[in-house]
């Protein structure tokens, strides 16, 4: 496969075409969450340790966190129940 769908060659009906492509973009959906989960793995033990070390500078490490979180995929928080800014 390549990066883009659109550079395969597909002999299909236009609706399974359309399920392909759907399909596609569920698979790169689910990339894009994982690497978020990742980074997310790697830093939020030191975020952790931060927070309960340095009260002066909590606000800002959750400010961090959030970015962390909300940076790369603004819809992370949607399913803990959060709302997208």
């Amino acid at each position: 496969l390549t990066n883009s769908p659109g550079l395969c060659v597909f002999d299909g009906t236009p609706g399974d075409r359309l399920r392909f492509l759907s399909l596609w973009n569920d698979a790169e959906l689910t990339q894009v969450d994982l690497k978020l989960l990742t980074s997310l793995q790697k830093q939020l033990p030191k975020l952790c340790t931060d927070l309960e070390s340095h009260t002066a500078h909590r606000a800002s490490k959750f400010r961090e966190l959030y970015g962390l979180v909300c940076g790369s995929s603004p819809v992370a928080l949607k399913d803990f129940g959060g709302s997208v800014v």
